[in-house]
């Protein structure tokens, strides 16, 4: 995350009314259930990416609010914390330009579905908020850690994965980097596939080893993109889901996964090729939120 102090206020309040006016047409992706093999298709082009100004801004009609969290929390998320002790984190992917087209906090509720209609305030927004799985831990962060968010058709949050569905873009961007409230980590981005809700990608750990892996040679093999990023059973991985809208295609989600930064470990040096034999993928219809 990048070393910036927030004065996150109006800009939360500016999240709930863009939301609002953009709203996802079915789950967002941010269903607790997962996908199965599906034909799609290739990401529409969007417009240039747009990213939330985090430039403080103080909105004097609201009143302070002082921190009385837990002790190590990041300073960049504290003043979050104190407005909604649900955030678990800050999501963001940096391209090569410097352009973050993702950049949001993440919150947790008991379930699946209490951030899908509401604000970062809990009141009501249609683009609701990106979410982390209610099962997933948030501060040692499971095998799995999953995080939801909407494809909204103004190409806000989410929206913006589905052109990972090409490799020249992921060349351009391949970290996505996630802050816990105490920790910042990295992963490398290893998979991009589109599925629908039958195939359960979302489990946040594993039982045996060789569930975990799987799991990773079934999304390597659906995966639009090839990339050089290697799996083992000892990792850890992030996954990013978001609705996708395929005709004919009931439920389905595009998926972005990545694989935690190995220790000693450099985040140069990925780079993917475009896989035209996907499993179940035609890369024809897959737009952005209707």
């Amino acid at each position: 995350m990048k070393n910036r102090l927030l004065k996150p206020v109006a800009l939360l309040i500016a999240f709930a009314a863009l939301f609002a006016a953009a709203a996802c047409k079915s789950g967002g992706g941010a269903s607790s259930a997962a996908p199965e093999s599906v034909s799609s298709v290739s990401a529409e082009e969007s417009a240039s990416p747009r990213s939330v100004d985090l430039a403080p801004v103080v909105d004097e009609g609201l009143p302070a609010v002082a921190y009385e969290g837990p002790d190590g929390v990041l300073e960049n998320l504290r003043l979050l914390y104190a407005y909604n002790p649900d955030t678990v984190g800050w999501l963001s992917i940096t391209n090569s330009g410097g352009v973050s087209f993702i950049d949001y906090p993440v919150v947790q509720s008991y379930d699946n579905n209490f951030y899908l209609r509401r604000s970062f305030f809990g009141g009501y927004a249609s683009g609701g908020t990106v979410f982390m799985h209610y099962r997933c831990d948030p501060v040692e962060l499971s095998k799995n850690t999953v995080i939801f968010g909407h494809n909204l058709k103004d190409h806000t949050l989410f929206a913006q994965l589905l052109k990972y569905g090409s490799a020249s873009f992921y060349n351009s961007a391949p970290v996505i980097e996630f802050s816990t409230l105490y920790e910042d980590y990295k992963f490398k981005i290893f998979a991009a596939f589109y599925t629908t809700i039958h195939f359960n990608y979302i489990r946040p750990d594993f039982a045996r080893a060789e569930d975990f892996t799987a799991m990773i040679d079934e999304i390597t093999a659906r995966s639009v993109i090839t990339t050089n990023v290697g799996v083992t059973a000892e990792d850890s991985i992030i996954t990013l889901s978001t609705c996708a809208y395929v005709d004919g295609v009931e439920g389905a989600r595009f998926v972005v996964m990545g694989r935690l930064l190995r220790e000693g470990e450099s985040e140069i040096g990925c780079f993917a090729a475009d896989n035209p034999n996907a499993l179940g993928i035609t890369q024809k219809y897959a737009r952005f939120g209707a």
